[in-house]
């Protein structure tokens, strides 16, 4: 009958629309776990936009030569000690008896072969500071043998050979005061004169030195005590 297949189509709606949809898509948080995001390297849930956390190697390192090399200079530089102040050259004290005599001294010309030989090159051996070279009159005697005329010794020859004494005292002369580059003493006792000339020289300056020094220091207290007396006298 008509309502029987009314009631049948009915049921036939029915039947279809419980059947399960198995093509349904999965669950946003089940795929999510199943296939990973490529941006998560341990395969665990995605970052959510919660900021990383900063480990040990993330942390900002100082740069080299930065604040804490110059902590390290500073504090290095901090230790240094403060440069003494110089201190004057101790002289050898003089004989008893040393009296202050002129000698005359011989001029020599020393050429830059010659120069080279004695160890005397102006400027480097031997200084307007330190202008005297001792040598030793074998060396002297053995140049005069071995380059004859040609050795600037030459010059004086036999001196040399009456010469007494180990070492011949050889000095520069920048200003050609005697005539040469350079002059010598052409006895022993010449030399010696001329080296206790210069030490009483030496000592003298000092003497002078000192008293300046002296005086300074005296003029500095006197000062100090004039300010006082200034001040006492104001209040």
């Amino acid at each position: 009958s008509a309502s029987d297949r009314f009631a049948d189509f009915i049921s036939l709606e029915m039947g279809e629309a419980d059947v399960p949809v198995t093509a349904e898509a999965e669950p946003v948080a089940d795929a999510a776990a199943k296939d990973p995001p490529a941006d998560s390297p341990d395969g665990g849930p995605a970052n959510d936009g919660a900021p990383a956390e900063v480990g040990d190697a993330g942390a900002a390192e100082p740069a080299e030569g930065g604040a804490a090399a110059d902590g390290v200079a500073e504090t290095e530089a901090g230790d240094q000690p403060a440069p003494a102040e110089e201190q004057e050259e101790e002289l050898a004290p003089l004989p008893e008896g040393a009296e202050f005599k002129e000698v005359t001294p011989t001029p020599i010309f020393l050429a830059g072969a010659s120069q080279e030989i004695f160890e005397c090159i102006q400027d480097k051996d031997v200084t307007a500071a330190k202008p005297e070279k001792l040598i030793p009159i074998k060396k002297i005697k053995d140049d005069m043998i071995a380059r004859a005329a040609v050795s600037d010794f030459s010059v004086v020859k036999e001196e040399m050979k009456k010469y007494k004494g180990e070492e011949v005292l050889l000095v520069m002369d920048p200003d050609f005061k005697y005539g040469e580059n350079f002059f010598l003493f052409t006895t022993a006792e010449d030399k010696d004169q001329y080296l206790l000339n210069a030490l009483i020289k030496a000592h003298e300056a000092a003497a002078a030195n000192k008293g300046k020094k002296k005086k300074k220091t005296a003029e500095g207290a006197d000062a100090v005590d004039d300010e006082s007396e200034e001040e006492e006298e104001e209040e």
